[in-house]
């Protein structure tokens, strides 16, 4: 893209001014606007990889009861299930390192974990 068509077109709107800074700043310092550049063009796409490593670790954090059956989990996969039951992982994070578990199960797993507590802090609720 070039600066005249990032300002939109420099044509007296004071675009002028700021595409001859621009320019003199490439000419002066083009490793610097290159870099500026791909910063830019990446930022969104850092972004969401920061957004996800940042729920990874969440995850590495989140405990699986030992109370947790994982034949009566709904809609988790057979291998999975397999999988589970014989490395009885202790977090999310550690079950989701697990050859053949897939961020799917994982969902499922969350899924299920959060149904079954709040079915149980509901049942405390009401009997108190």
């Amino acid at each position: 893209m070039t600066l005249e068509r990032l300002l939109g077109g420099g044509s007296g709107d004071g675009n002028e001014q700021a595409l001859c800074v621009l320019r003199q700043l490439r000419r002066d310092f083009p490793q610097a606007v290159e870099t500026a550049a791909i910063d830019c063009r990446y930022a969104g796409y850092v972004a969401r990889e920061q957004a996800s490593a940042a729920r990874l670790r969440e995850l590495e954090d989140q405990p699986i009861p030992a109370w947790v059956d994982y034949r009566q989990v709904p809609h988790l996969r057979a291998e999975a299930r397999e999988r589970l039951e014989a490395i009885g992982p202790g977090t999310l994070g550690q079950a989701l390192r697990i050859s053949g578990i897939t961020p799917a199960d994982i969902t499922v797993l969350m899924v299920h974990l959060g149904r079954r507590r709040r079915r149980q802090a509901s049942e405390r609720a009401e009997t108190a």
